[in-house]
């Protein structure tokens, strides 16, 4: 019973008529919208939520990586304290006196040579002809001349030995030692033509390291080796070769860098004309090691 319009009236034909069921019905579905509209909401905002979430984690990534202000290649304190310096005499001197400069007529020939062979447009292309006079000029027991005697021999020797370049050059052969003392006073010959020995002197290195066969998952362990490092300006230390491995090193100068090269896994100790590093390996960052070079 309810009052209605002043009159008190029986309701249970109502509740039971076709128009409360009508009205009941819309409203369960009006609630059933109103629920699902919350639900879609709830998630909307938990995704925008995750969105947030992800997108400040980036900006704030980029503005770390916005702090950190890169080197430049020419800033020879940064290059030079990068690595612990070291006191190094190997075989039985300093490893920087086999560096001292000296007018030698043979290294001013060659260095020209090259020059007048090459349209430099960069320095890193300097440092790379090195790569291409080894693979042209060196014979190996992996890379003999069918034609033509090539001018240079690749000859091992029974004690170990760092040739000067005026002995190297004189006798048409050496190890792999002899020609990295040579092709530093080649580039650096080069460099000093283009009035860029100064301002770049700290980017050219030598370097005393284990190496292996190939560049393979499983590579095979070739023993101790001496060749070149140079600093490139993508701010990678990159391979220059002196006997073997040359034609490796030419491909893959400027694009895998030798901190991912498996060849190189460990280095007993660089040098440059003023200081020596004791290290055993390059700097390394995160990378994807499955990328192969195209």
């Amino acid at each position: 019973m309810a009052w209605i319009d002043g009159k008190l009236q029986c309701l249970e034909p109502y509740y039971n008529g076709p128009k409360y069921k009508k009205e009941l019905n819309d409203t369960k579905k009006e609630i059933k919208r109103t629920e699902e509209v919350m639900r879609r909401l709830n998630s909307d905002n938990t995704s925008l939520r995750s969105y947030n979430n992800s997108a400040n984690k980036k900006i704030s990534l980029l503005e770390i990586e916005a702090q950190q202000v890169l080197p430049s290649i020419k800033d020879a304190l940064y290059w030079n304290t990068k690595f612990p310096q070291r006191k190094i005499r190997y075989p039985k001197v300093d490893v920087q006196t086999h560096l001292k400069f000296r007018e030698i007529e043979g290294v001013t020939k060659i260095a020209r040579d090259i020059m007048e062979m090459h349209h430099f447009t960069d320095l890193d292309e300097v440092a790379n002809s090195w790569n291409k006079w080894v693979v042209t000029n060196v014979e190996t027991q992996t890379r003999r001349s069918v034609s033509t005697k090539k001018p240079f021999v690749y000859k091992t020797e029974v004690k170990e030995t760092w040739r000067t370049p005026e002995q190297t050059l004189f006798l048409g052969y050496g190890d792999c030692d002899d020609y990295m003392l040579l092709g530093y006073f080649v580039i650096r010959k080069m460099l000093m033509l283009l009035n860029e020995w100064e301002y770049h002197s700290h980017r050219l290195l030598c370097q005393v390291v284990f190496a292996f066969y190939g560049s393979n998952k499983l590579p095979r362990p070739a023993g101790w080796h001496a060749n070149l490092l140079w600093i490139h300006s993508d701010l990678n230390y990159y391979t220059l070769e002196t006997t073997f491995y040359a034609s490796k090193a030419l491909t893959h100068f400027g694009k895998l860098p030798q901190k991912y090269n498996p060849m190189y896994p460990l280095i007993d100790f660089t040098f440059t004309s003023e200081f020596a590093f004791s290290f055993h390996d390059l700097e390394r960052d995160s990378y994807d090691y499955k990328k192969k070079l195209k």
